[in-house]
């Protein structure tokens, strides 16, 4: 073994070399010192981590595998080695690897945080967001972790957002820019434009340039309806094949509003092809590449792709599995027993749950009403999910969710009915109607009715082609990786058409059918239908909402910036052949004249 001043001189060099981000150079000392000393473990870990920032996993992981024969419960190794299969695309097996060591080791931050990065890679942000949240639980005083929980949610998108921890990042390193970039950012989420622009203005301050800033004050433009503006403050950045993706997805949001399809995608080919890039990243460039060669007219390059952009999670989906979720939803909310359980007597009349497939709509209509003065939009609200996942727990029952709901009671539907509206109606202030924009609530129908007897629904149809293929083309989160497989789509279709046509036989609360052909060809009679059914007057506003400044949380933000449009009515037909899959699954549900 090397003796301790060589080792340790041999460990300083490579450190300056890492300092300067002279990856081979700290190679070379690294290498000489294993030599040296075969069993240092350290050497190994740090030598291993070197492999994986010049690109070469594989060296990695053999590097890291002498290191873990060594120290095989070494949460720094363990995450380092995750984090090299992650690299040669073995999701499964870092992940596998990483719940059996934060099994043995549940209170090491360090392997929390390496789960969160493969999670944050993949698209799995709710995961990623989780074990960042737990990370900083376990070291409170550790500012790098509490960022890390900043970003989680951030690119979780869950609003309204939480502004405390990025506040105290601010305040307890007020000259860090990205700090600022980042509250600003939650601000922007929470359509607090106002502020958002005086955080990016201080962080620009700190630091000119800044890609998180910059990104931000040009989706702010872009809100308030400048794109023009907006591009003219990313196109110095984004010609690069190292920018930054923030940067590169806002610039491309900017010129798919200014119809510059071709610009786009041979900017965003290039940037692609440039380097490496992660999964969720390489899915969500590829799906924007897409959707402009759409629009151009391409449809044969549109589609392909987006089949790459769905490549990283089209086999993440169980769909036997949501099949039998489905079948366990429908048997447990009978006719017979949604006419003989008890029901909450919180008969509260403002919740308004706005629901259907993705790419239905939803965000459409949430917009539109977001506009009248006595509505309030809460946008995806996920404690219905909460409840249904903790119904089990709160009945004491020995049976999960759905099945429990035959041993819950008035209390139990009570509780759960106060935890739900104190979130919901957290800065609602006097509004008449607060609406609840979680499309996935329609397979929770039957609980909202038994926890909220008040509420209403207005469910969003679409012609199912249409929206199988919008779903598609557009990069969806690992957790609804069913868009990224054509097989996974149509059962999950048929799936969700299934349990809306169980829900219109048994006893719910009031629900309103609306279709978006007919709201997108005659907008002023379907919105007053639905305004009808809300029990609130006329309100011309409702006709501006794509004036409005409000952030839509969705895939769909950008159409909402838009007046009503019919142009994505049978868009499907034009992909008529690629999506024979959807088509053999969804049987009668779609026409069989492709012109249609």
């Amino acid at each position: 073994m090397a003796a301790g001043p060589q080792r340790n001189q041999l460990l300083a060099k490579a450190t300056q070399h890492l300092q300067l981000q002279q990856w081979e150079k700290a190679e070379r000392v690294l290498r000489k010192a294993a030599r040296q000393s075969p069993r240092d473990v350290e050497i190994l870990q740090r030598l291993g981590g070197v492999q994986r920032r010049m690109g070469q996993p594989r060296k990695a992981i053999e590097t890291l595998d002498r290191a873990l024969l060594l120290a095989a419960d070494n949460p720094v190794l363990v995450a380092e080695y995750a984090e090299a299969q992650m690299d040669l695309g073995r999701t499964g097996e870092a992940l596998d690897r990483l719940g059996r060591s934060i099994d043995t080791n549940p209170s090491e931050p360090a392997l929390r945080v390496a789960r969160s990065r493969i999670r944050m890679g993949i698209g799995d942000l709710h995961g990623a967001c989780e074990d960042c949240q737990t990370a900083s639980d376990l070291k409170p005083d550790d500012l790098d972790l509490l960022a890390r929980l900043v970003d989680a949610t951030i690119a979780r998108a869950y609003v309204p957002m939480p502004t405390g921890p990025a506040e105290r990042l601010v305040a307890l390193q007020p000259f860090n820019a990205r700090n600022h970039a980042r509250l600003g950012t939650i601000h922007r989420l929470n359509s607090n434009l106002d502020d958002a622009t005086g955080c990016y203005e201080r962080s620009l301050e700190l630091q000119p340039g800044n890609s998180d800033a910059v990104s931000g004050m040009a989706e702010i433009l872009e809100s308030r309806g400048d794109t023009e503006a907006a591009a003219s403050l990313l196109t110095p950045h984004v010609h690069s094949t190292n920018a930054p993706f923030q940067i590169l997805t806002a610039w491309m949001r900017c010129q798919m509003r200014l119809e510059h399809w071709d610009e786009a995608v041979r900017t965003a080919r290039a940037w692609l092809h440039a380097s490496p890039r992660t999964p969720r990243q390489s899915a969500v460039i590829n799906h924007r590449i897409g959707s402009a060669c759409d629009r151009a007219g391409r449809a044969g390059e549109a589609f392909d792709a987006w089949t790459r952009g769905n490549a990283p999670y089209s086999n993440a989906w169980n769909p036997d599995e949501h099949t039998r979720l489905t079948d366990s939803i429908i048997e447990s909310f009978s006719a017979d027993v949604m006419g003989r359980r008890p029901r909450s007597d919180r008969a509260d009349p403002r919740p308004v749950f706005i629901m259907g497939m993705f790419r239905s709509g939803t965000t459409l209509l949430e917009q539109i009403i977001s506009m009248h003065p006595d509505v309030h939009a809460a946008g995806e609200r996920t404690e219905m999910l909460e409840i249904a996942g903790g119904l089990r727990s709160a009945t004491g029952s020995d049976q999960d969710y759905p099945l429990c709901i035959h041993e819950s009671t008035v209390e139990v539907l009570d509780a759960a009915a106060d935890e739900y509206l104190a979130g919901l109606c957290d800065g609602a202030g006097d509004a008449a109607v607060i609406t609840d924009k979680l499309p996935l609530n329609f397979l929770n129908i039957g609980l909202i009715s038994m926890i909220l007897p008040g509420s209403r629904i207005i469910h969003c149809n679409r012609d199912p082609l249409d929206t199988c293929l919008s779903c598609y083309g557009n990069s969806f989160s690992s957790r609804m990786s069913f868009t990224a497989n054509l097989e996974h789509l149509g059962r999950a279709y048929t799936d969700y058409a299934r349990i809306m046509d169980h829900w219109r036989t048994v006893d719910i609360v009031p629900m309103h059918e609306l279709d978006y052909e007919s709201l997108a060809r005659n907008p002023e009679h379907e919105i007053g239908r639905v305004l009808e059914f809300l029990g609130l007057p006329w309100n011309d506003a409702c006709m501006e909402f794509h004036r409005s400044t409000r952030i839509a949380q969705t895939l769909s933000q950008d159409q909402v910036r838009q007046p009503m449009y019919t142009r994505s009515i049978g868009r499907s037909r034009a992909y008529w052949s690629q999506m024979e899959p959807v088509r053999r699954l969804l049987g009668d549900l779609v026409p069989s004249d492709p012109g249609h």
